[in-house]
């Protein structure tokens, strides 16, 4: 017959199996998340904000020109269709930084026809003054 286990031993186990588990499910959430991030941000609608907010004139004079992206980007993007007939739509939030200060900005786009549009491009700075970019 085995060997009988003393509490000592069968605590320590399972202390070890209980660690495992919550390892295994904080990997697990890393890497869902890190795939959602990855989606986002390689979203047209986070794309051409970008884009509008480091060449549009409005939003160059507001940051001071440069920009960078900082923290989490936080929406949802949801299409439905394929090719020509896809539609969607997609609402961002996050946080640059620039010489002007940090600035917390809202972007939504729309895909009709299989095509994505910057709709809306909104920025607020740190006194809570919000400017539109795109509107």
């Amino acid at each position: 017959m085995g060997k009988k286990l003393t509490t000592k031993q069968m605590v320590i186990r399972l202390c070890i199996i209980a660690g495992l588990i919550v390892l295994a499910i904080a990997i697990l959430f890393t890497v869902i998340f890190t795939s959602v991030q990855g989606i986002i941000k390689n979203s047209q609608t986070y794309k051409a904000a970008i884009e509008e907010l480091t060449n549009n004139p409005i939003a160059i004079e507001l940051t001071g020109g440069s920009i960078k992206q900082k923290g989490l980007v936080l929406g949802s993007v949801n299409t439905s269709g394929a090719g020509a007939e896809a539609a969607g739509n997609a609402g961002l939030s996050f946080t640059i930084s620039s010489p002007n200060g940090e600035f917390a900005v809202y972007a939504a786009g729309v895909l009709e026809n299989g095509e994505w549009r910057l709709t809306g491009l909104v920025a607020r700075n740190a006194e809570q003054e919000l400017k539109t970019i795109i509107p």
